[in-house]
């Protein structure tokens, strides 16, 4: 982010959207960006004597933001010491405002997402001239080492978590922490101990799904792949070791972000084939193309509990609490921009299979449904909860194959909607 932010390499960027200029326009409200809709986009009016203009643009990774005077002057051959000159930074749904007064040198920097506490965020630098007051403020405030550059990212990092829906550590379905809930208790699947009662040998399985989002100005495309090991932890029980891996991309307009999570649990039937406990402890991390770095610890108790059937339907009902908390991030960045969410999750929801009459082949097959219901409590975060609806399809293996109690390829799609957060995902799964 610093990187991002305070390099003056001369360089323009080119990347522009709307321009407006010339001696008589009309300077556009900071809050229209035009046609810019990335997850980084910049907006810049300069007003004086040497002329006016209003320019927007989307920003990707390596292109300047023009905060600082120099780059100013370089690019806009409209500006002079004396004019007006407002700019803001639109970073995945924050807004970072620096202005520049009519007459005036000092750097005026505003981030009303960073008010807290009825405390207005707002820093002023004034040198002996603009050039001065802009290269001492983006030494501080944009250089995470010194004390306001740090406290700066720590705010940066609270607000994502907060207003944006593509924030990839925590806040929304999407991020390591829906993620991490969503393994700690899937019943999209059916791959727990108490629903492979009758498999005796150990199982892997890999998992690969598309996830389209859309949410206000954000679309976004995400690719996630899983894996899961799991053991039969003593002979003659049922008790089920699992190691858990995954990893996913995101993909917006002007920016790309990827995490990984890895996961131990350790799922005790309670009552053979009709309920189970799964503890589970997981860690996952995440970063993104302008160098931003988080990670997190979440811990969860799931039950799983077979409740009968309805008609041919087997029905199974999902229960989970759990504590996801960021952490410190000084180890690899050199500074600390934890966060500091410390969410308590819910997560309830039911499922119910259906085999069907029709083979696949010479393959038994079910249609499995589902809903589960996820709350966070705790730390405010962009959607504190969410709802996903799954429709699954599954085929089981060969009659003579000993596992031929469970599928071994299922096809899969999930709608998720949290306020103005929209999903789509479709995937598949296979049991090895």
């Amino acid at each position: 982010m610093s990187k991002f932010i305070a390099s003056r390499v001369a360089a323009a960027v080119v990347f522009v959207s709307s321009f407006v200029g010339g001696a008589s326009a009309q300077l556009l409200p900071l809050s229209d960006y035009g046609d810019s809709r990335g997850i980084y986009r910049f907006g810049i009016n300069i007003q004086g004597q040497g002329g006016t203009v209003s320019d927007r643009f989307d920003l990707k990774s390596g292109d300047i933001i023009p905060f600082d005077i120099f780059t100013i002057q370089d690019r806009y051959p409209q500006y002079t010491d004396t004019s007006l000159v407002q700019t803001v930074l639109d970073y995945r749904g924050v807004e970072v405002f620096v202005t520049y007064l009519a007459g005036d040198q000092s750097f005026r920097l505003r981030v009303p997402t960073f008010d807290a506490n009825g405390a207005t965020y707002a820093l002023v630098y004034t040198g002996a001239d603009r050039e001065e007051s802009s290269d001492a403020a983006i030494s501080d405030v944009f250089d995470p080492e010194t004390a306001t550059g740090e406290d700066f990212q720590r705010r940066l990092y609270r607000a994502w978590v907060r207003v944006s829906p593509v924030d990839p550590l925590a806040g929304n379905p999407g991020s390591v922490q829906g993620v991490l809930a969503r393994a700690s208790l899937d019943l999209a699947s059916g791959d727990s101990a108490i629903e492979t009662s009758g498999e005796r040998n150990n199982s892997f399985m890999l998992g690969a799904q598309y996830r389209r989002v859309s949410s206000g100005r954000f679309d976004v495309d995400q690719l996630d792949v899983s894996s899961q090991r799991g053991f039969r932890v003593f002979e003659g029980r049922r008790v089920m070791l699992k190691l858990v891996g995954a990893g996913n991309l995101q993909v917006a307009k002007g920016g790309i972000a990827g995490a990984s999570q890895t996961g131990l649990g350790l799922e005790v039937p309670l009552i053979e084939g009709r309920w189970s406990i799964e503890p589970r402890i997981a860690y996952g991390l995440s970063a993104d193309d302008k160098g931003t770095f988080g990670n997190a610890v979440n811990a969860t108790v799931a039950s799983r509990v077979v409740l009968g059937r309805a008609g041919r339907a087997r029905i199974v009902l999902g229960n989970m609490v759990g504590r996801f908390e960021t952490l410190g991030t000084r180890w690899i960045l050199r500074y600390d921009a934890n966060p500091g969410v410390k969410n308590t999750v819910f997560r309830n929801g039911i499922a119910a299979e259906l085999p069907l009459n029709r083979r696949a082949g010479k393959r038994a097959s079910s249609l499995r449904a589902s809903y589960v219901h996820t709350l966070f409590t705790g730390t405010k975060v962009y959607a504190n909860q969410y709802h996903e609806v799954a429709l699954s399809w599954g085929i089981r293996g060969r009659e003579e194959s000993q596992r031929n109690l469970r599928d071994t390829l299922r096809l899969f799609a999930t709608g998720t909607k949290a306020g103005g957060y929209k999903a789509v995902t479709v995937g598949i799964g296979a049991r090895f």
